[in-house]
């Protein structure tokens, strides 16, 4: 694969959802990705990543999802079992140990942590798009996933995400 080179004032490190529920040990998600995680070390390779990319100069953005509150779905006519599931488990639940970030990947000065309004699909209904784009404001960021073509993809990924 060629070497791409990225100019620092228009590249950022997205961490999505570095909460305790997913990240530590006693987190209401960490047995399901847990062997895995540790397989790959996870959290020693982020670790790494955060440290290399704050010393590039790199902007680091966080991208939460929505911390819970109890009878967010109650007045939703067609819930996804996924919703329910996590609603019902109180996963990110505000105020919670489960939803505070993982103390080694924790926002630090200069970070920009992503507005999410109401919403649970993806990333609309937050300021993502106008943080990166005030981030780099000599042109909009493009996904490194966007730059590697389909063949060279990790099979884990459709290939339909060639879009994504």
């Amino acid at each position: 694969m060629p070497r791409i080179n990225y100019p620092v004032n228009r590249t950022g490190l997205l961490l999505v959802d570095p909460y305790n529920d997913f990240l530590s040990e006693g987190g209401k998600l960490w047995p399901q990705i847990r062997q895995i995680a540790e397989s790959i070390d996870l959290i020693g390779h982020m670790r790494t990543l955060l440290v290399t990319t704050r010393r590039l100069g790199i902007a680091v953005f966080y991208v939460p999802h929505r911390r819970s509150q109890e009878g967010d779905y109650d007045n939703w006519r067609y819930p996804s079992p996924m919703q329910l599931t996590n609603d019902r488990g109180a996963v990110f639940a505000d105020g919670t140990w489960g939803a505070d970030w993982h103390p080694d990947f924790a926002p630090e000065a200069g970070d920009i942590i992503v507005q999410r309004h109401w919403g649970q699909n993806g990333f609309i209904h937050t300021d993502l798009d106008l943080q990166l784009r005030s981030a780099g404001s000599k042109g909009s960021f493009l996904p490194v996933w966007r730059q590697i073509p389909v063949s060279r993809r990790p099979h884990a990924m459709p290939p339909n995400s060639a879009t994504t």
